[in-house]
């Protein structure tokens, strides 16, 4: 650990700008390189500076999985969004109808005709024309409309129909696919389902239905994308951070993906009054619990592992007898799951090489729809 940092207030979500810098840049040159649009997903960082960085960089603009997700990056100057949720009470919309007018532009996602009709009628009484995607179900039953029949008369009835939104595309998120470990088997589930896709959008081209926008893909997805060109947007958002759960996946190549660990959680031993172990101030409140447990990078022997001790604690464990953690040392981690540990911290500590260099604010953290 450089003894520049060993002042910061511990536990500590930090990022290390060279490397998040050149994750940035790396996923803008894929995309640029297939003439692909890159639309980064903010959830993963909820924070106008970074968001800005990726439009600096290229990218269209970006997605937010909340309306009020998107009210905070429209305030920090962001002016190209799109809600991936459907906004679908009455008060969502009107927010969403304000939020158009003042942002140059605001695409909502809608997967139901009820939803559509409800949209169109309070974009009606605001005299504004709403832009509006349809969500297409992949398969993981979480929002979207079904592929066929339900999703043609869907799209059909959002052109003819509801004169006061403007129909762009489609979404189409496998979200359940980006974690599969094995690259082969990646692929071969994800082609299928972009093979399904390719056909849904020929029927609806057949049908008399144009999409300026395809939208989805992630960060488990986007060498498959980029190759089969199903998609006009690429949606990927944890490359630019990456962590245990994207670090343990195949790439093409059969190694790791080719973006580093960017995001870290420092944190510090408080107690060493055991063999084999050391206490630290992070414990569950300090990572996202939902898979696994931090990675150790710095501050302790390869040999150690984390492991939780409770809300507020963790522990370091070793085998060796002549291993010792003292008092004060400081630790850092690569989360395990790094769009919701994001959410437990107010600010993010930039370093680059051992100095403090800035503090960015999370400032779509907490945002409700």
């Amino acid at each position: 650990m450089n003894d520049g940092l060993r002042l910061l207030q511990t536990p500590a979500l930090v990022v290390d700008l060279s490397r998040l810098n050149a994750n940035l840049d790396r996923m803008q040159s894929l995309c640029d390189r297939h003439q692909h649009t890159l639309r980064p997903h903010s959830k993963t960082h909820k924070c106008v500076a970074i968001a800005r960085l990726q439009v600096d960089r290229g990218a269209v603009g970006i997605c937010c999985a909340k309306l009020g997700e998107a009210e905070a990056m429209s305030r920090g100057g962001l002016e190209n969004i799109l809600v991936t949720s459907p906004v679908v009470t009455d008060e969502g919309i009107r927010r969403a109808i304000s939020l158009h007018r003042t942002t140059r532009e605001l695409i909502l996602t809608v997967d139901s005709s009820i939803v559509a009709k409800r949209t169109n009628e309070l974009a009606e009484a605001a005299q504004t024309k709403v832009d509006v995607i349809m969500d297409i179900d992949p398969g993981m039953h979480r929002t979207g409309i079904q592929l066929g029949t339900e999703g043609l008369n869907l799209a059909k009835s959002l052109v003819q129909d509801c004169h006061y939104l403007k129909f762009r595309g489609i979404q189409f998120y496998s979200g359940d696919l980006m974690h599969v470990r094995s690259y082969t088997e990646r692929r071969e589930r994800y082609s299928e389902r972009n093979a399904q896709l390719k056909r849904f959008l020929h029927d609806l081209r057949e049908s008399g239905v144009e999409c300026e926008i395809v939208t989805g893909g992630g960060t488990g997805s986007y060498e498959i994308d980029l190759e089969l060109n199903v998609m006009t947007e690429l949606q990927a958002g944890s490359y630019a951070f990456m962590d245990r759960q994207y670090l343990e996946i195949e790439s093409r190549s059969g190694i790791e993906l080719e973006f580093d660990p960017s995001l870290f959680v420092f944190t510090t031993v408080i107690s060493s009054n055991h063999t084999h172990m050391a206490t630290t101030d992070a414990g569950l409140k300090s990572f996202a619990t939902d898979d696994k447990t931090p990675l150790i990078v710095d501050g302790a022997p390869d040999e150690c592992h984390y492991a939780f001790m409770g809300d507020e604690h963790g522990a370091v464990h070793w085998k060796s007898d002549d291993y010792q953690l003292n008092v004060g040392s400081m630790i850092s981690t690569v989360v395990p799951h790094c769009d919701p540990t994001i959410n437990l911290y107010n600010e993010i500590h930039v370093v680059a090489g051992n100095k403090l260099v800035d503090i960015w604010p999370i400032g779509a953290r907490g945002c409700s729809q």
